[in-house]
C-alpha cells in the first residue's frame, strides 16, 4: 500500500533521497524512487529496514527569492506487509516512521486452514522547520517492515517529502540586502502569509526585545504656556492573540539588536489536516548614534534689572551670566535610512525647597515646562525639533529661586535630561524613543547675613554642589506626575 507523494516548489531542487534497504533472498537492494515515493520492498521473507534522508536545496528560483525563513513540511510515508501460511497465523510487523500505528487486517481463505493478514501503517504529517542558513532542508524518516515466510508474502515501504515556504510578512521594515531593519520608534506589523490551500485558525504571536503595541495621548492640564506633549503607553500589551499585530520597538542601548518575531500557528492542511506549526522572522532593529555633551555653569546671587518685583535670587548661570547648563547633542541616523528623523529634549526635576519660613511650595516633580523642551538652539525645525543628520542641538537651562523672602534657603534640584528620538515615518507611523539619558543636580544653600541679602560679598554658600552624570544610553520612558518650573 503507498501513499501519494508531493512535489517540491520550484526554488528548491529535489528533493534527493538516500538510504534505506529491502533484504530477501539472502541480498540486499538500496532503496529507489518510484512512481509512489523513495523505497523498496520484496517476496518471501523480507525486511525494509534503514534511514531515509530527503534532502532539498535552494537556488532561489528565476527572481532570484531570499531564502525563506520558515517552511511547512509535508512528509507521506507508509509500510506494509502481507503474508498467507498454512496452518498457522503468519508472522511480520511494520512501522511507517512517522508515529501512525500499525492496522492489521486478518482473513481465512480456502478454508478452516489458510490464513491471509496484512499490515498497515502510514499517513501524511505536516510540521515546520527553519532553513539553514543557505537555505537547504534535510529530513530523515525510518519506515521499517518485515514478514517471515518463505512464500505468498512481500513487505515494503515508501516515502516522500515536499516544503512549502512560509512568510511572515512585515510591514514597516526596510529591506537591506535581503534582511529586514527597521529603527526604533518605527510602527512594524505582522502578517502570516500561508501556501495556497492552508488556513489558519488561531494565531498566538510573540516579539523578543523590549516593544510596545500601542500608545496614546492623555490629557494633562497645565498652568504652563509651552503646549505639552503626553508620552502616555502601553506597556507590554497582550499582541498574541491579533490576526495581525502592531508595536514598535525600543530597545535602544546597543548599536543593533536582531529580534524574532514568531507565531504559533493552529493551520489547516488542504486534506482537513489541522496541526501547529511555530514560525519565526529574523528582524534587525538598527539603532542611530547619539552624543550628550554638558557644560555646567555655576552658583550666583543676582538681583534682577530695572528693580523688578523678582528680587534677588539665587541662579545657576554660566560665565558671563550665560546659560547655566549647555547641553549639545547630535544623533545620527545609519546610512540605510537616509531620510533623518527629528530630536527633542525632555527634562524631568524633583526640586527640594527648605526654607525659613516655610515656603510651602506646589509640588515641584515632574516634567520641566514642557515636551518638547523649549529652550533649544541649533540646526532646528519650525516645529522646534532638532535634526537627526549629525547637526548639534542645544539645550538650555538656568533654574533658580527668589532668595530675600527667607532667612535660610536650602535648595536640592535633581535633574533626569533625555534626548528623545521621533523617527522617520515608515508609511505606518512612528513615535518618540528615548535614546540617551542624563542625571545632574544642583544643590545651594545658604543663610542670609545680618547685612541683608543684598550684601552679597557678605553671603557665605554652605552647600555649593553642581555636577553631572555620564550620559547613558536609555530605552525607558520617562513619566512625570504634574508639570512644573525649574525656576518656581
Amino acid at each position: 500500500m503507498f501513499l501519494s507523494a508531493h512535489s517540491a516548489i520550484a526554488q528548491y531542487s529535489g528533493p534527493v533521497y538516500t538510504g534505506g534497504q529491502a533484504s530477501f533472498g539472502g541480498k540486499n537492494y538500496p532503496y529507489g524512487l518510484g512512481t509512489n515515493g523513495y523505497g523498496g520492498g520484496g517476496p518471501g521473507t523480507c525486511t525494509c529496514s534503514g534511514g531515509i534522508t530527503a534532502t532539498f536545496t535552494w537556488n532561489g528560483g528565476s527572481n532570484n527569492t531570499p531564502i525563506p525563513d520558515n517552511v511547512i513540511v509535508v512528509q507521506t510515508s507508509s509500510a506494509y506487509w502481507q503474508g498467507e501460511n498454512i496452518p498457522s497465523q503468519p508472522q511480520g510487523a511494520c512501522d511507517d516512521g512517522l508515529n501512525d500505528p500499525e492496522v492489521d487486517q486478518e482473513q481465512m481463505v480456502y478454508g478452516p486452514y489458510i490464513y491471509l493478514e496484512i499490515g498497515m501503517s502510514g499517513g501524511t504529517h505536516y510540521t515546520s522547520e527553519t532553513p539553514t542558513s543557505n537555505g537547504n532542508i534535510t529530513l530523515t524518516c525510518s519506515p521499517s517492515a518485515n514478514v517471515n515466510m518463505n512464500a505468498a508474502s512481500d513487505a515494503s515501504v515508501a516515502y516522500s517529502a515536499s516544503v512549502l515556504p512560509v512568510t511572515i510578512a512585515l510591514g514597516g521594515v526596510t529591506m537591506i540586502n535581503g534582511k529586514a531593519e527597521i529603527l526604533p520608534g518605527q510602527v512594524c506589523n505582522a502578517t502570516l502569509q500561508l501556501p495556497g490551500g492552508f488556513t489558519c485558525s488561531a494565531c498566538n504571536w510573540s516579539i523578543s526585545g523590549k516593544n510596545y503595541s500601542s500608545w496614546s495621548a492623555t490629557t494633562l492640564v497645565s498652568t504652563a504656556p509651552y503646549p505639552v506633549t503626553p508620552l502616555s503607553f502601553t506597556y507590554s500589551p497582550d499582541v498574541s492573540k491579533c490576526t495581525s499585530p502592531n508595536w514598535y520597538w525600543d530597545d535602544t542601548t546597543t548599536t543593533n539588536n536582531d529580534e524574532t518575531v514568531s507565531c504559533i500557528a493552529a493551520l489547516i492542511a488542504p486534506d482537513g489536516t489541522k496541526f501547529s506549526a511555530t514560525f519565526n522572522k529574523k528582524v534587525t532593529e538598527v539603532v542611530p548614534t547619539s552624543t550628550m555633551s554638558p557644560v555646567l555653569g555655576a552658583s550666583h546671587v543676582v538681583t534682577y534689572p530695572n528693580n523688578t518685583p523678582r528680587g534677588i535670587w539665587f541662579n545657576l548661570f554660566g560665565s558671563n551670566n550665560t546659560t547655566g547648563i549647555v547641553l549639545t547633542s547630535t544623533v545620527i541616523q545609519p546610512n540605510e535610512f537616509p531620510t533623518p528623523g527629528n530630536i527633542a529634549f525632555l527634562q524631568t526635576c524633583n526640586i527640594g525647597i527648605d526654607t525659613t519660613p516655610t515656603s510651602n511650595p506646589p509640588s515641584l516633580v515632574g516634567l520641566d515646562t514642557s515636551f518638547p523642551y523649549p529652550h533649544v538652539s541649533g540646526n532646528i525645525t519650525p516645529g522646534g525639533l532638532g535634526i537627526a543628520d549629525g547637526s548639534s542641538y542645544i539645550f538650555h537651562d538656568s533654574p533658580g529661586l527668589e532668595i530675600d523672602l527667607y532667612t535660610t534657603v536650602n535648595l536640592t534640584y535633581d535633574f533626569k535630561d533625555y534626548l528623545m528620538y521621533l523617527p522617520p515615518t515608515n508609511g505606518l507611523g512612528s513615535v518618540y524613543v528615548p535614546i540617551e539619558q542624563m542625571a545632574w543636580h544642583w544643590y545651594i544653600a545658604a543663610n542670609e547675613p545680618t547685612t541683608g541679602w543684598k550684601d552679597f560679598a557678605a553671603i557665605t554658600l554652605t552647600t555649593d554642589d553642581i555636577k553631572a552624570g555620564k550620559p547613558v544610553p536609555w530605552n525607558t520612558y520617562p513619566e512625570w506626575p504634574n508639570v512644573v518650573y525649574s525656576n518656581p
